[in-house]
């Protein structure tokens, strides 16, 4: 994003960032780029089958931590920085910790297991809600502009793209290198809220 003390023109009609995908990151990164004065758009393509809502409104500090993921964090991150963002969570969305037992299909030798404490988003509209408006389209056209980008016919300086599974396909859309990102398996877990 933007440093904090960064300008806009919003006269110009160019965007400051467009923000492809509204789960848990998308909304975050929409909700803490308005608060610093930011114009956003946002993109979701409401496909039900979504990382976020396949993962039932649940998310583990320790599989975004895992290796599979940290290859997709920013360089400079640390694990601070991760575990910032699951307070972030708390604080804005409202989740809860919550325990859960995970099923995998293809590994159905391993049974019902339970997992470490996550996080739980007892209302999903609280973390959609933090996106602003969100319009409702899947990303068609994603390429360079002489501003920086153009989204959809959408200007705009910088693009995030917080996509899961799509992301790979979005970035070849853009004419940059896919970085693997791939299908997860797993759907709906059962929580179980922790006391306290």
């Amino acid at each position: 994003l933007y440093p904090a003390g960064a300008t806009t023109n919003s006269a110009s009609g160019v965007t400051d960032l467009v923000v492809i995908g509204a789960g848990y990151w998308g909304a975050a990164i929409a909700h803490e780029a308005r608060q610093r004065g930011r114009t956003v758009v946002v993109f979701d393509d409401q496909d039900p089958h979504g990382g976020s809502r396949n993962a039932s409104g649940i998310c583990h500090p320790k599989t975004y931590s895992s290796s599979l993921f940290r290859q997709f964090w920013p360089e400079r991150w640390t694990r601070e920085d991760l575990m910032s963002s699951f307070d972030w969570l708390k604080k804005h969305a409202g989740a809860k910790e919550t325990q859960e037992h995970f099923f995998n299909h293809t590994r159905a030798d391993l049974g019902i297991r339970p997992l470490p404490v996550g996080l739980y988003l007892e209302d999903n509209e609280a973390l959609t809600s933090l996106a602003g408006p969100v319009r409702a389209e899947r990303v068609e056209e994603m390429s360079p502009s002489p501003d920086g980008w153009k989204v959809n016919g959408v200007p705009a300086r910088r693009v995030a793209i917080a996509a899961g599974i799509h992301s790979d396909n979005l970035l070849t859309l853009a004419g940059c290198k896919p970085i693997g990102v791939g299908a997860l398996w797993g759907r709906g877990m059962i929580p179980h809220r922790i006391p306290g």
